[in-house]
């Protein structure tokens, strides 16, 4: 790959974080509003339900929980830093991993290779993607299973009745 090839991927990268992270943030409004419902529904209803029912529905609510906390996770700033060489500059990582004002500006003087400033941005940028969409695939699974454990508890609350 070239330089411009290289860029437009950093580009491209950039934009996939920016996607995850409005996928992620749409999603954990969405969930939050009807988790707030639901529990209230819960806390109304608990006391009426079979024991059959109060279990698949606390189901119901520790997978809702695992899907908010994974939209959560997805959300959080990752600031690890990916070294390719003690005076790579490729992000805010490195910059602030140089520990001082002082070694900053030292290590801001010294040459440092476009291209390989380009694929260590591209490949730290990848890695929290890769992250992010797994919380964000966690988090759709477990509203699933939420959603299962909920209508499971509807029908056995259904054929008791």
């Amino acid at each position: 790959m070239d330089e411009t090839q290289l860029m437009r991927l950093l580009n491209e990268t950039r934009e996939d974080i920016s996607r995850a992270e409005s996928k992620a943030s749409i999603t954990l409004a969405a969930a939050g509003l009807v988790s707030g419902s639901v529990l209230n529904a819960v806390f109304d209803a608990f006391d009426g339900l079979t024991l059959g029912g109060k279990v698949t529905l606390i189901g119901s609510v520790a997978a809702m929980l695992v899907a908010l906390i994974s939209l959560g996770l997805s959300l959080i700033p990752n600031v690890f830093v990916n070294p390719g060489g003690p005076s790579m500059m490729a992000f805010f990582g490195h910059v602030t991993a140089a520990g001082s004002i002082a070694e900053f500006e030292r290590l801001s003087l010294e040459p440092q290779d476009e291209r390989s400033r380009l694929t260590n941005q591209i490949w730290t940028l990848s890695i929290l993607i890769v992250r992010k969409y797994g919380h964000i695939r966690r988090a759709y699974l477990a509203l699933g299973v939420s959603v299962m454990f909920g209508v499971v508890t509807m029908l056995i609350e259904l054929v008791v009745d």
